[in-house]
């Protein structure tokens, strides 16, 4: 008797497992998602607002430009003008072309047209090596 009803239970729960599917893991992915995306907006709230650099002459400035320009230096340049209080984040890229006071800097994600007098600071950026030196063996 009891024989009987333990199988009769078993296809039960055997019936119920036919159509439902476990994701595992992919489950999660969801809330991993979301904590990911908090993490993010934290960290752009905290983000260190850029402060004001030297002021440069105009001639320190034209000689990085010229430099980035003819030998393909990437460097950092800080804006003069001030957004809700902070000054800009830097532009970070290389001198593709110049038009009167007109510079054309090539960054990562897209080209940026700058005028010259709103340049306050230029720095070239040490070149990382892309190769290991060789090493003694």
């Amino acid at each position: 008797m009891e024989k009987i009803q333990s199988e009769k239970e078993n296809k039960q729960i055997s019936s119920f497992k036919e159509g439902y599917q476990d994701r595992k893991m992919a489950k999660w992915q969801g809330f991993i998602l979301s904590d990911h995306s908090d993490l993010i907006r934290q960290e752009k709230e905290q983000q260190i607002k850029p402060m004001a650099k030297e002021k440069q002459s105009l001639s320190v400035i034209s000689d990085y430009l010229h430099r980035s320009f003819a030998y393909g230096h990437q460097l950092t340049i800080q804006l003069d003008f001030i957004v809700d209080g902070f000054y800009e984040p830097d532009i970070i890229g290389v001198v593709t072309g110049f038009d009167n006071h007109l510079i054309y800097i090539q960054s990562d994600e897209e080209s940026v047209v700058i005028d010259l007098s709103l340049i306050r600071h230029v720095e070239i950026l040490p070149s990382s090596r892309w190769f290991a030196p060789d090493q003694p063996t």
